[in-house]
């Protein structure tokens, strides 16, 4: 491989990598070596980053993304900083989304609102390079789109700054 497509680490052991302009196939397409990856949509898996107790969550809808294009219906899709409604489909046994005593009570406490932190599809970014992670995940919200956890594991996008999530910012481990 050509020096100029290898990868820039940005912090040693860290889990995403900078891509440069010349790694990006025309038109910005998928990477040259890499599978084409789709943005977060419904039934999405993703990674929960925060201490809430929760693991896994798929994606049941989209709130604030990107919508279809003007007269042609297509799937609503989230990038970094948009919010979705997710269910929690592995959790820790003490957390609050395991237990109730009757079905529709379990089914409640699965439901929450998260922001997109990390994506594996890449994001641009004005000084022309690209960020992208090696998992997508979320971080759950309460009603005030404020974190429910108090910490958040692994590094989140530059853009939750953006997007006004200061509090997601000051509580993670590394901002990229």
């Amino acid at each position: 491989m050509p020096p100029d497509f290898q990868d820039q680490a940005l912090a040693p052991g860290s889990r995403f990598r900078r891509l440069n302009l010349l790694e990006m196939a025309p038109l910005g397409g998928a990477l040259q070596s890499e599978r084409v990856v789709t943005m977060i949509q419904m039934q999405t898996l993703v990674d929960v980053a925060d201490n809430t107790g929760a693991k896994r969550a798929q994606v049941i809808t989209v709130l604030k993304g990107s919508a279809a294009r003007r007269g042609k219906k297509r799937l609503k899709h989230a990038r970094v900083g948009d919010i979705v409604v997710v269910t929690v489909k592995k959790a820790l046994p003490n957390s609050d989304f395991t237990g109730g005593a009757t079905r529709k009570d379990r089914a409640g406490r699965r439901l929450a609102k998260a922001v997109v932190i990390r994506s594996r599809r890449q994001t641009g970014r004005r000084d022309g390079s690209y960020v992208r992670f090696d998992s997508n995940a979320v971080v759950l919200l309460d009603a005030n789109n404020d974190p429910r956890g108090t910490r958040i594991f692994g590094a989140v996008a530059r853009e939750l700054r953006e997007k006004g999530y200061m509090k997601i910012i000051s509580l993670a481990e590394e901002v990229v």
